[in-house]
């Protein structure tokens, strides 16, 4: 259960707030002065999302200040600003001083949980992919990618792979192209056209790297299917467009992805 922490001066928008999420799941608590909430601090603060009003009447601290503090001592919060008052350059001051969102009052409840589950979300993913940062970040295997003792290593193993080489090694393949990446990657298909066996098989790649936050996502497919170049490619462009060329990899970004199919 989340827990959110509501700041406000007017005590019954924090009881109408704190009865809406408490109905829709969420566990509250509200203050309605920087000297409540410093309080709450003290006692062992333990929030995943604050809604805050931008201007709180006999406070030593406003909104925008309050958003800065809590911003620098918890990292990972979720910061939601709310005025009744506020223009969109309110807003926006409220962002750049660390709100992830605003919402102008009176809302709508349903517009409220939509803004505070999008959030929510977002810090449950971020969390995650910090997570799986951290455990590439001591992975034993990690080695710099191109570096020349590996293409001598091919060279010199290259029979050893072809003579290696078996109708289910498909598996062997997807993990020999792993880098940072958690899991391998591949899957094969059979089915017919116009009543011949066709095979396809794809293996692939993506994972982030640790710095500079770059992703390089590869994917190669083969198949046995009597078909030109021409009539593979347009395939492949099609597929792509709808799959590959739609993926992204905790928001990274790559200059050197590659999707290709061979008959």
């Amino acid at each position: 259960m989340s827990k959110i922490l509501i700041i406000d001066d007017e005590i019954e928008i924090c009881k109408q707030v704190s009865l809406i999420l408490s109905k829709n799941g969420f566990e509250t608590k509200y203050a309605t002065s920087y000297k409540d909430l410093n309080i709450i601090i003290k006692d062992g603060f333990d929030f995943d999302l604050v809604l805050v009003d931008l201007w709180i009447k006999n406070s030593s601290k406003q909104g925008i200040d309050i958003i800065q503090e809590l911003k620098s001592l918890f990292s990972n919060l979720i910061i939601i600003s709310f005025s009744g008052h506020a223009n969109i350059d309110n807003a926006i001051e409220s962002v750049k001083a660390g709100a992830n969102d605003f919402i102008e009052k009176p809302f709508e409840s349903k517009k409220l949980i939509h803004i505070i589950e999008k959030n929510l979300l977002e810090l449950k993913q971020r969390i995650t992919i910090n997570n799986y940062r951290s455990q590439i970040s001591f992975h034993s295997k990690i080695n710099l990618i191109g570096a020349p003792t590996f293409v001598d290593s091919i060279e010199k193993n290259a029979n050893k792979l072809v003579n290696s080489l078996t109708e289910d090694g498909l598996g062997n393949v997807a993990k020999g192209i792993l880098t940072t990446d958690l899991v391998e990657k591949y899957y094969s298909v059979s089915f017919k056209v116009d009543g011949v066996a066709v095979n396809l098989s794809g293996v692939a790649k993506g994972s982030g790297m640790i710095r500079p936050n770059m992703a390089t996502m590869l994917s190669f497919i083969v198949t046995d299917i009597g078909a030109s170049q021409d009539e593979l490619q347009q395939c492949l462009d099609i597929s792509v467009s709808q799959s590959f060329n739609r993926i992204t990899v905790d928001g990274d970004t790559s200059t050197n992805d590659a999707c290709t199919l061979s008959a």
